[in-house]
C-alpha cells in the first residue's frame, strides 16, 4: 500500500479519484498527486498489504512515461527528479526475481506544464510571433514606403530642375538669337537695297535672305522645344500650324487647318522627345509639299478621339508613286520618327491625287494636365 509521499523534503496529503478494481483490497482508492513545474525532487514510500502472499525479497515498480521496464528494489520507496509534464500512474508489484504479485496501481501523478507551455501561453506566444512578424512586415512596408517617396521627391525636384533649367535656356536663347537673327536679316536687306542691281548680287543677298530665314525658324524650333511650356498636345499642334502658316505664307499654296473641337477638350502633355519627332515629321512633309507637290491647297488636321490621337497633313497637288526610290528614303526616316513617338504613319499618294499622311498615336501615351 501507499504510505506516503514526499515532495522536496516534505509530506504532501494525497486526494482519492475514482475507485480502481483490486484483488486485495475490494473497495481501494487511487490516490492522486498534483505537482507543480519546479517540484523536481518526489519520494513515494509504500508497503506490502498482501496477507496472502507475504513479502519474499522486495518490490517491482513502474513510473508510467518515466520509467521504461520495471524496476526492482528492496527499498520500500521509489526517487524521482524532475518528472515530465502530463499524467503518470505509478504501479507495484511485491515479490523477488523468482516470484512475483499481480500488480496494482498506487498512485496516479499529474504534473503540470510551466506556464510558458500552457495552451494559453502557447497561444500568447504565437499571437506574440504573429505580432512581430506583423510589426516587422509594417515597418518594412513604411521604410519602403519612405524610400520610395524619398525617390520620387529627388526626381521630382531633378525633374523640376530641370524644367527650369529649360525655360531660362529657352528664354535666353530667344532672346540674345532672335537680336542677332533680326540684325542680320536688316544688314542682308540694306545690302540688297543698297547695291546696285546686278545680276549677281540680288540672287545672294536672296539666298542670303532665305538662308537666314531658314536658320531663324529652325531655331525657334529649337528654343521651342526646349521650352516645357509647350510640353503639352496643345502647344504640339499649335507649333505645326504656325510652322506651316510661316512656311506657305508667301508661296502659291493655301494653308488651311482643320481641329474640329479641339481646342475644347482638356489638354494632355507630351514630353519633349515625342514632340521633336513629330515637329521633324511634319516638318520634312510641308517642306516637300511645297517644293515639289504643285499644290493649290495644304491642309493640316487634328483630331482626337476616345483613345488615339491622329495628325494628318494633305495636299491636292500633283502625287506621286510612295515606291519610287526618291520618296523611298524620306518615307523611311518619317516613319521611323512617327515609331519613336510611339506611333504609326500611313501614306496615301498616286500621281495626279495628291498626297496624304497621316499619323496615329495612343492617347494613354499623354497623361491630363494638371489644373493649374
Amino acid at each position: 500500500m501507499l504510505t506516503s509521499v514526499t515532495v522536496l523534503g516534505k509530506q504532501i496529503p494525497l486526494q482519492a479519484s475514482a475507485p480502481e478494481s483490486s484483488p486485495y483490497l475490494m473497495d481501494s482508492k487511487i490516490p492522486v498527486l498534483s505537482l507543480g513545474p519546479k517540484d523536481y525532487q518526489t519520494t513515494i514510500h509504500f508497503s506490502s498489504l498482501d496477507f496472502l502472499r507475504p513479502q519474499k525479497g522486495g518490490y517491482f515498480y513502474q513510473l508510467e512515461g518515466v520509467d521504461p521496464e520495471w524496476v526492482f528494489t528492496t527499498d520500500p520507496f521509489a526517487r524521482y527528479t524532475t518528472l515530465p509534464a502530463g499524467n503518470h500512474r505509478f504501479r507495484i508489484k511485491v515479490g523477488n526475481l523468482q516470484s512475483e504479485s499481480q500488480e496494482r496501481t498506487l498512485l496516479m501523478i499529474e504534473v503540470a506544464h510551466p506556464w510558458w507551455k500552457t495552451t494559453w501561453a502557447i497561444i500568447g506566444w504565437v499571437l506574440l510571433a504573429g505580432g512581430i512578424v506583423l510589426g516587422i512586415g509594417r515597418l518594412r512596408i513604411r521604410q519602403k514606403v519612405r524610400e520610395i517617396e524619398t525617390e520620387m521627391a529627388i526626381r521630382e525636384a531633378i525633374a523640376e530642375e530641370r524644367q527650369s533649367i529649360r525655360k531660362e535656356t529657352a528664354r535666353d536663347f530667344h532672346d540674345e538669337l532672335g537680336n542677332h537673327f533680326t540684325r542680320i536679316n536688316l544688314f542682308a536687306e540694306l545690302i540688297s537695297r543698297k547695291t546696285e542691281r546686278t545680276e549677281e548680287i540680288v540672287p545672294l543677298t536672296n539666298k542670303l535672305r532665305q538662308n537666314i530665314q531658314d536658320v531663324s525658324r529652325g531655331m525657334r524650333d529649337l528654343i521651342w522645344m526646349m521650352d516645357p511650356d509647350q510640353d503639352t498636345i496643345q502647344g504640339t499642334v499649335d507649333r505645326l500650324v504656325s510652322f506651316g502658316h510661316e512656311l506657305f505664307e508667301y508661296s502659291d499654296i493655301t494653308f488651311e487647318t482643320l481641329r474640329p473641337s479641339f481646342d475644347s477638350l482638356p489638354d494632355r502633355g507630351m514630353d519633349a522627345e515625342k514632340r521633336k519627332h513629330l515637329l521633324l515629321l511634319f516638318h520634312e512633309a510641308m517642306n516637300n509639299c511645297l517644293k515639289y507637290s504643285d499644290a493649290s491647297i495644304a491642309t493640316f488636321s487634328a483630331r482626337i478621339t476616345p483613345t488615339l490621337l491622329e495628325l494628318s497633313f494633305s495636299d491636292d497637288g500633283k502625287g506621286f508613286t510612295p515606291t519610287t526610290t526618291g520618296a523611298g528614303n524620306g518615307l523611311s526616316n518619317m516613319k521611323q520618327r512617327a515609331e519613336e513617338a510611339g506611333g504609326q504613319m500611313s501614306l496615301v499618294s498616286s500621281p495626279g491625287n495628291g498626297a496624304s499622311i497621316a499619323v496615329t498615336l495612343p492617347l494613354s501615351d499623354f497623361p491630363p494636365v494638371p489644373a493649374s
